[in-house]
């Protein structure tokens, strides 16, 4: 079975990194509850970001963090505004949290539609860039303006998927009281199965947030795992960034070049997958087909039956969802190696 669906790194990091966090961890002391907070691993995230230390709340995954945050923000506020479609946690919460949920459609090219923005005070905003599952990054002058523009509400910007753009929103935490910056280790750093995510935020916001912080949140495992990471982010991190870009904008050249103008669309994305959709029903049940017959499982729309999200995966990989892809079409295309 081939996945395709979770936007997961496609492949396990070297046997020397999990040799140095496996050493860590036989020295450490099972025995013991872990430190309620690593400051040496909050060092090293803070330099990564170029934020201050004490601007961090480290969390169980982002997922962790973001139902933690509306929950407590949920308590000040009674209005949020997110983009649609996007993460589906940002559907569950408001629900939760007996929140206004106000969503932020995208238009007919998945870009964030700025003339059709929602504004109201006193807001929770979720803003995602790049957007899951759309792929889609938002304007900067257009953010910070609105953050500058209304100080009566907070700002959450999703950036799960940030180091696939080289695009940040870190700096913005110390200029202005009302932003929370999300970050996991999950996606870019590949590093799904750690569960750690983590927030940039004002003081102002990192005290109210807290409040319902539990103590002993994160196993050795978790701790070492992401200090070892971390200290090889330029050897081994990065590289593996930059080889997941290089394969999507090969993806996404082949699949342009190749697919039927009228039936079928695949659109331009900054994250570690490609969006796809269908304006053919027959097209769109035979993908669905192809791709079962073939054990292919890739990420489905909430309530977008016609939009999929096809994550980059390793080359033979990428390789066979192209082939399932080529089959609907007229157009035979050769595929150069790399793909």
């Amino acid at each position: 079975m081939i996945f395709l669906d979770k936007n997961e790194f496609p492949s396990d990091f070297p046997k020397s990194i999990k040799e140095e966090v496996i050493s860590e961890l036989i020295i450490s002391d099972w025995n013991r509850y872990p430190v309620a907070e690593s400051q040496e691993l909050i060092a090293l995230i803070a330099q990564l970001n170029s934020v201050p230390t004490d601007s961090l709340i480290l969390g169980n995954g982002s997922s962790g963090l973001i139902m933690r945050f509306l929950g407590e923000l949920s308590k000040h506020y009674n209005r949020i505004v997110t983009p649609n479609p996007s993460f589906e946690l940002f559907d569950i919460c408001p629900k939760l949290f007996d929140l206004n949920h106000i969503t932020w459609d995208f238009n007919n090219e998945l870009d964030y539609d700025y003339a059709g923005f929602p504004r109201g005070k006193n807001s929770i905003y979720v803003f995602c860039t790049p957007n899951n599952p759309t792929g889609t990054l938002i304007d900067p002058i257009f953010v910070e303006t609105e953050i500058a523009n209304d100080p009566s509400s907070v700002f959450l910007i999703d950036e799960a998927y940030a180091e696939f753009a080289n695009d940040s929103y870190a700096h913005l935490t110390q200029k202005y009281n009302n932003v929370i910056v999300l970050k996991t280790f999950s996606k870019a750093l590949g590093a799904a199965a750690i569960r750690l995510g983590y927030a940039m935020c004002s003081d102002t916001i990192k005290n109210q947030l807290k409040k319902n912080d539990l103590p002993f949140k994160f196993s050795p495992f978790t701790i070492i795992s992401a200090k070892v990471l971390l200290n090889n982010f330029e050897k081994v991190i990065q590289p593996r960034i930059e080889r997941i870009i290089e394969a999507r904008e090969k993806m996404f050249h082949t699949l342009n070049e190749m697919l039927l103008e009228g039936d079928v669309k695949v659109y331009k994305s900054h994250g570690n997958f490609i969006p796809i959709r269908f304006y053919n029903e027959n097209l769109k049940n035979e993908f669905i087909q192809r791709c079962t017959d073939s054990e292919v499982i890739i990420g489905k729309v909430r309530n977008s039956p016609n939009f999929f999200r096809i994550t980059i995966g390793s080359e033979k990989e990428n390789t066979k969802i192209i082939r399932i892809i080529e089959g609907l079409v007229l157009k035979p295309i050769c595929i150069s190696d790399g793909v």
